[in-house]
């Protein structure tokens, strides 16, 4: 449980995730100095991290993102998003120090939302396993694009890397399904929505549908996923 509340029943929903192998949570306390190591149990490097303040002695900020596949999967460490809003990603050597993760340590630089000196973090760490997780990129196109993930997602996120455009999530819960696919934004408080078909399952994947749009599949554009069996 995570909360006791008797006004929530059926429209609620949340996602949750075990220690383990794909999946760390790490907490610790900034100290404003460029390349902090913070050691994690994670037992891989980790593809993707969210960190956020946990809001002490007045500091506030939002959900900072690394994600190995930022910026095409090319130098991702000098890069970072926001899972709180639709902004596209940017570029920051303070955020994660230009530093690749390894598998026992992440490291901070001197950006504030992420290591700010006496404040307290916490830092959620996903890594791809087989048949269980998967962290990935890819480049949008104008067909049907087919990610082999080894598996069938029952959780799934995308989000294009260079626009504004929002976190998709969508999970088996509400259905992933053939013909339109109900989903949500990590960046809004709206409910969810039922309007396109977004993506199709498929044997040990999942296919992202020619949509002409950019929130998921358009030539010339850019995406991180993680999805989740």
């Amino acid at each position: 449980g995570w909360i006791g509340h008797s006004s929530y029943n059926s429209s609620q929903l949340s996602w949750m995730w075990k220690r383990h192998a794909g999946f760390d949570v790490v907490s610790y306390m900034g100290n404003g100095i460029a390349g902090r190591a913070v050691k994690h149990s994670l037992g891989r490097a980790p593809e993707m991290m969210w960190v956020k303040t946990r809001g002490l002695f007045g500091s506030t900020g939002g959900w900072r993102v690394y994600h190995k596949g930022l910026n095409g999967g090319s130098s991702a460490e000098n890069y970072g998003m926001y899972i709180n809003t639709s902004a596209a990603q940017y570029l920051s050597s303070s955020s994660w120090n230009e530093t690749v993760p390894t598998s026992t340590h992440f490291t901070v630089g001197t950006n504030s939302e992420v290591n700010g000196a006496g404040n307290y973090f916490i830092a959620m760490l996903f890594a791809s396993v087989e048949g269980v997780s998967k962290v990935g990129y890819y480049a949008g196109q104008n067909t049907d694009l087919t990610l082999n993930l080894g598996f069938s997602p029952r959780y799934m996120f995308i989000k294009q890397t260079n626009g504004t455009h929002v976190w998709m999530c969508f999970d088996t819960h509400r259905g992933i399904t053939t013909g339109n696919v109900p989903h949500m934004h990590f960046n809004s408080q709206g409910a969810q929505t039922t309007d396109r078909d977004w993506l199709d399952p498929v044997a040990n994947g999942i296919k992202i549908n020619s949509s002409g749009l950019p929130e998921v599949n358009n030539a010339g554009n850019s995406y991180i996923y993680y999805a989740h069996a």
